[in-house]
């Protein structure tokens, strides 16, 4: 059995998680998460690894993507990790643009998303997984579109991205693997490159 099997009663996301991964905040106001169609609820085989982008301490979070996403979006911008980079401070980080972060969710700080690191599942997981949506501003003054990174049967499709709810409450499932640069600026293209994980079977 999943170590969160709870928060997925009978193999289906509870109100709660199903609501955040499609982005929605506590008030009801819904930006960014999971897109609906296509969601999927799937298993985390153990001994997977996942990586996290974060800004600040309390680094153990609920949004993870993978390695072969990773080198997805890399490929799709046929860039090197460095260049892929460019614009992290500002914003305009490739990532925000494939899984549609905005800037503004993190005070427009320069540190926004400025490190990584890596885990490795120690059990089974249950997580939601998708394609990232449109987020939008909170005074609807920006929308944000995720890039369209490949397609498939002639259907555009975006980065997909992990919700794992609740991570904190069972940390114990995770093995963090401090990286030897956890910059994403820096690091994050030498890391992927070190672990050999192909795609899962959900990917």
């Amino acid at each position: 059995m999943s170590g969160n099997a709870r928060f997925f009663p009978g193999g289906k996301p509870s109100q709660q998680v199903l609501l955040t991964a499609r982005g929605f905040d506590r008030t009801g106001n819904r930006s960014g998460g999971i897109k609906a169609l296509g969601m999927q609820v799937v298993t985390i085989p153990k001994g997977t690894t996942l990586l996290r982008i974060y800004s600040q301490a309390g680094r153990l979070g609920d949004w993870w993507f993978t390695p072969h996403e990773y080198r997805r979006v890399r490929n799709y911008f046929a860039v090197d990790g460095a260049t892929l980079a460019v614009g992290r401070a500002q914003g305009a980080l490739a990532f925000h643009g494939v899984l549609a972060l905005l800037g503004e969710w993190y005070g427009n700080s320069p540190d926004q998303i400025g490190r990584f690191y890596v885990a490795i599942t120690q059990e089974p997981l249950l997580a939601c997984y998708g394609e990232g949506d449109v987020a939008t501003s909170s005074d609807w003054s920006r929308t944000l579109k995720p890039v369209a990174i490949d397609r498939v049967g002639g259907v555009a499709r975006g980065a997909r991205q992990l919700y794992i709810p609740e991570t904190r409450e069972y940390s114990e499932a995770f093995a963090l693997i401090p990286p030897a640069n956890d910059l994403v600026d820096t690091g994050l293209d030498a890391a992927v490159a070190a672990i050999a994980q192909d795609r899962l079977a959900f990917e």
